[in-house]
């Protein structure tokens, strides 16, 4: 059976209290998900601020998703790189790369990866010191669009992953540069995303959401593209 995704976003691990959500999550999963059939991919805001001690308490999560023998995938929230997700730190960013490296084994941004079928194109979608943004804004970047194109050829279904959720219009959570985005991905039909930042479930952009409260994860079949929000708290 080819693998499929299993889907989470945005815990915002900043203490004690917030850490333990996560590793109950992380233990539903490993209860109910097979590594040799599911990949998971966490579209950013992992913590809250940015600082070493959250990105330490998260990991205790992330590490045993690794040892359980599961393939992690991570994207960069406007809250792994700064306070409150709009005070951008360039030690912020180091520390989310270096747990990228320790937790994917890629450590730069964009990158691929081929699944059973279907390609996924992880992308870094937040706006640090670019133009003068508002940081909670995302911005793809001119550099990240053409690399997006240059894989958009190929027929098989393709996966846009990164935190910004695509297509949302809020002028202080969205993309900046949306509609550059937009003018390569709508000439094809092959091509959804996974995101989160807006904390609201969109299965038809598969957005997932601040599930850890709630023990939720929205599985994907990447080929297909039928995706479904499973409870983990229920039989």
């Amino acid at each position: 059976m080819r693998k499929k995704i299993a889907h989470i976003s945005d815990p915002h691990v900043t203490d004690r209290e917030s850490a333990d959500r996560f590793l109950a999550l992380v233990r539903k999963m490993i209860m109910r998900y097979a590594p040799e059939r599911w990949t998971i991919i966490i579209t950013g805001d992992l913590v809250d601020h940015g600082n070493p001690e959250e990105f330490d308490l998260v990991n205790e999560g992330l590490s045993l998703l690794r040892i359980a023998g599961f393939r992690v995938y991570i994207v960069p929230g406007n809250h792994d790189y700064g306070a409150h997700g709009n005070f951008y730190s360039s030690k912020a960013h180091l520390l989310f790369l270096d747990l990228a490296e320790e937790i994917q084994g890629i450590r730069e941004y964009p990158f691929k990866i081929d699944l059973d079928g279907a390609r996924l194109l992880f992308l870094d979608s937040t706006a640090h010191n670019e133009e003068g943004e508002p940081f909670a804004r995302g911005r793809i970047g001119a550099r990240q669009i053409a690399w997006i194109e240059t894989h958009l050829a190929d027929e098989i279904p393709q996966w846009i992953v990164l935190h910004h959720h695509a297509t949302w219009r809020n002028p202080f959570l969205a993309i900046s540069d949306a509609e550059d985005l937009q003018a390569i991905v709508d000439r094809r039909d092959n091509v959804r995303y996974l995101c989160g930042h807006r904390h609201a479930e969109d299965l038809e952009l598969i957005a997932a959401g601040k599930f850890t409260e709630c023990a939720c994860v929205i599985e994907v079949d990447p080929v297909s593209g039928l995706a479904v929000t499973r409870s983990l708290d229920r039989k």
